[in-house]
């Protein structure tokens, strides 16, 4: 558990998975002033919103499933991409590409053979790197160029 916590925002950088490691974290005896905890705890913290309406907690942040959904979108609809459009696609494709997971996660047990080359939904989490959340940035990618136009065709064609 504690290697998963590392590079993350939380385990799976999601509220369950979230909660139940600093729930595990106080069970194996860990105080409040244990550096893993506290970096739990803020992680959680940093779910919770509060303003006049009130105080709300999301599930998750998803920058990277947000960023290719709204890039897609732009991308799909434009008949005639203007130049605005086209310069917030390509850093899109500059921001996912830089996102992409290339770190062997737990996923590799059941397939050692694969590369790594998925993308995950939050801000970090090489773990996990998710089938929805990869499909979206490669359809994403149809509509932008990276600034490194290398980078972008290895991501594109990795199998």
């Amino acid at each position: 558990m504690l290697a998963h916590l590392e590079g993350s925002e939380g385990l799976g950088a999601i509220y369950p998975a979230m909660m139940n490691s600093i729930m595990a974290l106080t069970q194996l005896g860990n105080g409040t002033q244990h550096p893993m905890l506290q970096q739990q705890i803020k992680h959680l913290d940093d779910l919770i919103l509060e303003d006049e309406k009130g105080v709300r907690v999301q599930p998750c942040h998803s920058p990277v499933w947000d960023t290719a959904m709204t890039a897609y979108a732009i991308g799909s609809t434009q008949r005639v991409m203007s130049e605005p459009a086209q310069w917030a696609l390509n850093r899109a494709a500059d921001w996912l590409l830089d996102r992409q997971a290339k770190r062997r996660g737990d996923w590799a047990i059941r397939n050692p053979a694969i590369e790594p080359g998925g993308w995950y939904f939050e801000y970090a989490n090489e773990f996990y790197p998710d089938t929805d959340d990869t499909a979206k940035v490669l359809l994403a990618l149809e509509w932008a160029s990276a600034s490194d136009t290398q980078l972008q065709q290895e991501a594109e064609t990795r199998p």
